[in-house]
This record gives structure tokens, sequence and C-alpha cells, in this order.
């Protein structure tokens, strides 16, 4: 694995912060690529941390963030808002994606007692199995992702000081 090392270097607004390696992609990711673009990648350039619209994302692959989660993000199509897990990023040719674990919200109307004042901000939902890539620049913001006994759940921060 051949190792570069980036301060930043701005693509598609994704400004890649760190190093990035070229590493062979596993077939889930393969075929979350072809299902969401069409083509047909077996090696791409790896990086943990990015910029998206000012704001530092880091990957759950991500190894030395200590205390901060931004891995849980609010993504949009255009048209629908979904949620997921940055596991890692990847530098294609003419873009920038994140590779998520999916965030489904799910139907379920029961939260726990200490949660019922928060019921309108936040989401209940569930972690899809299958992986699959959004463009960077389809980044919304940082969600704080809450696993309780009882479910797990999605909650936008007001504004970025709740992020911590």
């Amino acid at each position: 694995v051949k190792y570069m090392y980036v301060i930043c270097r701005s693509l598609s607004g994704c400004s890649i912060i760190g190093p990035i390696s070229n590493k062979r992609l596993q077939p889930d990711i393969q075929a979350a690529l072809h299902r969401k673009f069409g083509i047909t990648i077996e090696v791409a350039s790896v990086f943990y941390r990015a910029e998206v619209g000012g704001e530092v994302f880091y990957s759950q692959e991500y190894l030395r963030a200590k205390v901060r989660n931004s891995y849980t993000i609010a993504y949009s199509d255009g048209r629908n808002k979904s949620y997921g897990l940055i596991k890692h990023f990847l530098s294609l040719p003419a873009f920038t994606v994140a590779v998520l674990a999916p965030l489904v919200a799910t139907a379920r109307h029961c939260y726990p007692g200490n949660l019922q004042e928060l019921k309108n901000c936040i989401t209940p939902v569930q972690i899809e199995l299958d992986i699959a890539v959004v463009p960077t620049n389809c980044i919304v913001c940082k969600c704080v992702f809450i696993d309780l006994s009882s479910g797990m759940y999605v909650c936008t921060p007001p504004n970025s000081l709740h992020i911590d």
C-alpha cells in the first residue's frame, strides 16, 4: 500500500485532509459504485478525513478521533433526506464519495421516557446491511447517533456548537 500525505486538496467541493492510499475495493463497495454510478472500479484512493461545506468530517475508520462523532451524517439527493455512518471516503477520477452504512428511518413511534420531549427532533433508525456510496457534495450536516437498549436514533443538533 502506497501512502501519500495531502494537507488539503480540493476535488468537487471536498477537501481531502491527511493521508491517501490506493486500495483494492471490496466487492460490496464495487457493487455499490456500479449500482449508483454505473462505473466499475477495482482500485481507488481511500482517505479518512474531509472538509465539506466548511465542516470537517471524520470516518469511522479514522483512528485518531477520540471524542467527537463526526461520521454520522444527513445527506440528500435533492428530494429525500437520509442518514448514514461514514466508513471512509474515496477519491474517484471526477468526484469524491463517502462510503456509508446507511441508517434507515423506522416507523417506531415509542420513545423511551427520557427521549419523549425530543420526539420531534430525533428519528428512530436501524442500520442497513448494504453499503451505500454518496457524493460528498450531497452531505448536508453532521448528526448525533444515539444507540440505546430501546433502539437507535439520529438527532440533528440545532447548531454546530452542539456537535461535541
